[in-house]
């Protein structure tokens, strides 16, 4: 297992639904905002919002972060549950005759629905662009496993080098987004295309 925990901190998430209130504007859009320690999300469905807070538990606690929440919405929100996870990916994808795919592979967090994208991906790396089951025989080349495991670690870790920019603001009126400033290798990299 290799973490991402150096580089993106945030590690929990509380989901809650919103309910569709009578005659409520719904908005049709999937909205993300920053909050003081991490960032949340809104996603409509047919009936109801599912909405979350994603957090880094080194700069506060889960009852502060539903708090946070609570203020910021204006609304009694009743948690789901508060997940924990740890971003980052295995070391070697494809050991032998078993593939690694999706989370079984790795996570980097929910901001840019990576999970989904990188499952794509290494199906489609494995079932479409010559790495198919013809025969095990000619599957199982070195070369083909080699060529798998060296794409996929650099495709989760871009991921994680696209997830790590959105946090890279001016912003730093918490201590959670002053930490965040520290990413100067990046920072600096985005404000050379300015």
């Amino acid at each position: 297992w290799k973490s991402f925990s150096e580089h993106l901190i945030v590690n929990a998430a509380i989901p809650y639904i919103h309910e569709f209130e009578k005659n409520e504007d719904i908005k049709l859009e999937t909205l993300a905002w920053a909050q003081p320690n991490g960032w949340m999300w809104q996603i409509p469905t047919q009936k109801r919002y599912g909405c979350g807070y994603v957090y880094s538990d080194m700069f506060t606690t889960y009852d502060k972060a539903v708090d946070e929440l609570m203020k910021t919405t204006g609304r009694k929100i009743e948690p789901l549950s508060n997940l924990k996870f740890d971003c980052g990916r295995v070391e070697t994808p494809w050991v032998k005759n078993v593939v690694a795919i999706g989370l079984a592979q790795g996570f980097v967090e929910p901001l840019e629905a990576t999970s989904i994208h990188s499952t794509i991906i290494q199906l489609d790396l494995l079932f479409t662009n010559g790495l198919n089951f013809v025969n095990k025989e000619s599957l199982m080349y070195d070369a083909n496993i080699n060529t798998y495991n060296s794409f996929i670690r650099n495709l989760f870790d871009d991921a994680k080098d696209l997830i790590q920019m959105h946090y890279i603001t001016e912003r730093e009126d918490t201590e959670f987004w002053k930490y965040c400033k520290w990413f100067k290798f990046l920072r600096s990299f985005i404000y050379s295309f300015r």
